[in-house]
């Protein structure tokens, strides 16, 4: 194969999947899972349709030609899958604590939304951002409810968290045997961050209020492996 073949199959090869890229995005297809599925399958049939027409075109080098769609289609499904927040606005993660249990469970599998830069949060959403751990020596990604929003008033009685006199938690303890308590008023653009699972959760009753800018994703679906699908 010459020089300017191999540059028309690349040529080829690369437009195909600047397509399959912009139709990605354009159709919004990671907001839906059942969009994902088919666009998943739909993927691999176009992409056997496009290797058959490359091959009858190029049938004197099928083996490049199998090379270069193995190399692309690689690099493509990875950046899907792995840096999705460049191209797609999207990332993949799985459940690792049971922080947010029940409505999280180790072993679902997340799809998270990229923030946008002027995107309001609202009360209920599940969001993901990165606060120093426990040990105050690195940083830590966690993913929690967002229970408090701006002009909220907060009160905090050891574990138990009220949010404008209504508790986040089913069931609190009396009042009147806090050994721990916090009482303050959310700013703006300031967010109370809490994890469902009251008694195995790092969240605001330990770091603090979370500001607007440093909340970086929000949760849209998860996937049981049982693959039901839940939206938030």
């Amino acid at each position: 194969m010459n020089i300017v073949k191999l540059f028309h199959l690349n040529a080829l090869v690369v437009l195909f999947f600047i397509f399959s890229t912009l139709f990605f995005r354009w159709a919004d297809i990671p907001s839906s899972f059942f969009l994902l599925d088919f666009f998943a399958k739909s993927f691999v049939v176009m992409t056997l349709l496009f290797s058959f027409y490359l091959y009858k075109r190029f049938s004197p080098a099928k083996i490049l030609v199998s090379i270069v769609l193995v190399i692309y289609s690689c690099g493509w499904l990875y950046l899907a899958k792995t840096e999705s927040i460049t191209l797609f606005n999207y990332a993949v993660g799985g459940v690792n604590s049971n922080s947010m249990y029940p409505t999280l469970r180790i072993g679902d599998y997340l799809v998270y939304k990229k923030k946008g830069k002027n995107e309001k949060v609202k009360r209920g959403n599940i969001v993901s951002t990165t606060v120093v751990n426990q040990s105050g020596n690195g940083f830590v990604d966690i993913d929690k409810r967002v229970a408090g929003v701006p002009d909220d008033f907060i009160f905090v009685c050891d574990y138990d968290v009220f949010i404008n006199s209504v508790s986040f938690y089913d069931n609190h303890k009396e009042l009147a045997n806090c050994l721990h308590v916090e009482k303050f008023k959310l700013s703006e653009n300031s967010y109370y961050l809490l994890g469902d699972n009251k008694f195995s959760s790092y969240d605001s009753r330990f770091f603090g209020s979370i500001e607007l800018l440093n909340i970086d994703y929000l949760i849209v679906y998860k996937v049981a492996p049982n693959s039901e699908v839940t939206y938030f």
